[in-house]
């Protein structure tokens, strides 16, 4: 082999390492962000409602989201683009959730909250509108929630009237899969009511259930959604 091949090998390979070193740092940097994020919104939970409870927990989990599949998938795979494209729209449409429940403890972390979260819009290249199907990926999620609730202790008529709405998600999913357009907003809406109906029976589960934790996401979704759609306020 000539020294000039050789050469040629020899940087190749300095490039390929000097790529996966930035691609490293990149990942490392994300995960800093979401993680500090992670912090800041555990940090105000103290100070929140527990009706409000829910939202904080949705959008911890997306940050958690993201953090496994930068882990699992490196920063470029399609699911870490989604699922960082998820966690952007969460946070954009938790803005008047921040706004009610921002006080003179917690403002100095809420405004941390919202800096990360638009440097994260800004890094990964998102626009104003990154939201194409939400409406099929909330209520997708929420089926999936209220399918790993079988087997759980739960008050038998909570359980029957949440298995009951899961027919209903399945038609919004399908509808939703076309984007997000009035048809699917229309369907969901009547679903987002529904699962309002709920809201007093879910207040009722213990910290200690074992469904406690997906019975707060999937009010968190809901009201996630609410938001999103502009859907005016339950009294």
């Amino acid at each position: 082999m000539s020294l000039l091949s050789i050469g040629a090998l020899c940087v190749s390979a300095l490039g390929i390492a000097n790529f996966a070193h930035a691609e490293t740092d990149e990942a490392t940097t994300a995960k800093n962000q979401l993680n500090r994020q992670m912090e800041l919104l555990q940090s105000i939970e103290k100070y929140t409602e527990r009706s409000d409870l829910a939202r904080l927990f949705v959008l911890k989990k997306a940050d958690q989201t993201v953090i496994d599949s930068i882990t699992r998938l490196g920063m470029g795979h399609m699911q870490t683009i989604r699922d960082y494209q998820t966690l952007i729209v969460a946070f954009r449409y938790s803005s008047e959730f921040f706004m009610r429940v921002q006080t003179q403890r917690n403002k100095k972390a809420i405004l941390e909250i919202i800096s990360i979260g638009d440097a994260i819009a800004q890094a990964r290249g998102f626009d104003d509108s990154p939201y194409t199907q939400i409406t099929k990926s909330v209520f997708g999620q929420m089926k999936k929630l209220i399918d790993d609730m079988q087997g759980l202790v739960l008050p038998q008529d909570l359980l029957e009237k949440l298995f009951a709405l899961r027919p209903a998600m399945g038609e919004v999913i399908a509808i939703a899969s076309q984007g997000d357009r009035p048809k699917a907003f229309a369907a969901a809406t009547a679903l987002h009511s529904k699962l309002i109906e709920l809201y007093p029976a879910f207040s009722t589960l213990s910290i200690s259930n074992p469904a406690f934790e997906i019975i707060l996401n999937i009010q968190g979704l809901n009201e996630f959604y609410a938001e999103f759609a502009q859907l005016p306020p339950t009294l």
